[in-house]
């Protein structure tokens, strides 16, 4: 499944960039998963400033981890990462996904645009009817949550005046 999104940000591209390099940010802007984060920690970091973060889940006693690596961080016009979802083994993922946000700098602020490629990697025939089902519902949780960003940048340049 593959969503190209893009949202204006009231805020310069440096600004936008390091937002979105933090973790604990997107969290932050909600989503369904956003109630379920424990905790985040860096597991590796390289001398290009690239970072992987292990995510610790849980909803009732389900727990588990989501991965996501830093594959391209070019400040601050670009940021990849690619994670995935895992229980016991991180070398088998549930889920995968790819994401790339694109910034540039327009006249007032930033344009972000994403694309996001979710691969499913066991998915059984009645979750794969799912699957498709929910697309509609999956890509409004990603705009609701790039109007967030939007809003919240937003806010606070209201916040400075």
């Amino acid at each position: 499944m593959r969503f190209d999104l893009g949202v204006f940000v009231p805020g310069a591209i440096e600004e936008v960039f390091d937002f979105l390099d933090d973790p604990w940010n997107l969290v932050g802007l909600g989503g369904l998963a956003a109630e379920h984060v424990r905790s985040i920690t860096e597991v590796a970091a390289d001398d290009q400033g690239r970072r992987t973060f292990d995510i610790k889940m849980q909803a009732g006693p389900r727990t588990w981890m989501q991965t996501v690596q830093q594959v391209a961080r070019d400040r601050p016009t670009r940021l990849v990462t690619r994670g995935w979802t895992w229980v016991n083994d991180r070398e088998d993922p549930a889920l995968r996904v790819t994401t790339e946000r694109r910034l540039q700098a327009e006249e007032d602020g930033t344009r972000l645009s994403m694309t996001i490629d979710f691969e499913p990697q066991k998915l059984r025939p009645f979750a794969r009817v799912l699957n498709v089902v929910q697309r509609g519902h999956t890509r409004l949780e990603l705009e609701h949550q790039l109007h967030f960003l939007a809003e919240r940048f937003a806010s606070r340049d209201t916040e400075r005046r």
